[in-house]
């Protein structure tokens, strides 16, 4: 079983006894990769024959990729790139960035559950995409905030917020744009930027 901590010992067990004393080459490989139960750690299962008397297991293990927070100062997950929650903790962990999703109907984050927001895959190409950039030399991530209908708002540093809308991995160029603007004015007067659209629009702090 490769990686051989994937499955609990009650599943391999299990396993055994359906295959273990049997002729490799009369065994059904996906009816096996079928009756494998994968935990929510884990994203598929394959099965190969080993000659002359062995299965090889092969196990994809979900990949974390954010934290995400469903409710202010709730519990924060972390979460695969396939939206999957595969741990919930207390604090945030600081190797990811945190996502927040307040739309969800459920606020209370579970393993095993799936987030639910449209916005989420496109969040993951623009962080995909801004670490690619030359501008992630020079800014960091703080969050990124998710709106019911699957928009896009991303926070730099200590602010202000960028309306990226609902396709923000294509708005790079005009978020680069938006922070040539600090050279004439401080970014601590300006609440957030719209970038959803050709023109960039503005809104200062009272």
């Amino acid at each position: 079983i490769v990686p051989p901590d994937v499955l609990s010992t009650q599943s391999i067990r299990a396993l055994e006894s359906k295959i273990l004393g049997r002729n490799i080459l009369t065994l059904d490989l996906g009816r096996i990769e079928k009756q494998i139960e994968l935990g929510p750690g884990a994203q598929s299962v394959r099965v190969i024959r080993e000659m002359p008397s062995a299965l090889r297991i092969e196990i994809k293990k979900r990949d974390p990729v954010a934290n995400v927070q469903l409710k202010q100062n709730g519990l924060f997950a972390i979460v695969a790139d396939d939206g999957y929650m595969i741990e919930t903790r207390a604090e945030a962990d600081p190797a990811w960035v945190l996502i927040e999703d307040y739309s969800e109907p459920v606020k209370e984050p579970k393993v095993g559950m799936r987030i639910q927001n449209k916005g989420f895959p496109e969040a993951l190409r623009f962080l995909a995409a801004f670490r690619k950039h030359e501008l992630s030399r020079r800014e960091n991530i703080a969050k990124i905030v998710l709106g019911p209908y699957g928009n896009v708002t991303v926070r730099l540093g200590e602010g202000p917020d960028f309306q990226l809308g609902r396709k923000a991995s294509e708005r790079l160029s005009f978020l680069t744009k938006a922070i040539y603007l600090f050279n004439t004015e401080p970014r601590e007067k300006i609440e957030y930027m719209d970038l959803q659209y050709d023109r960039i629009a503005v809104k200062r702090k009272q």
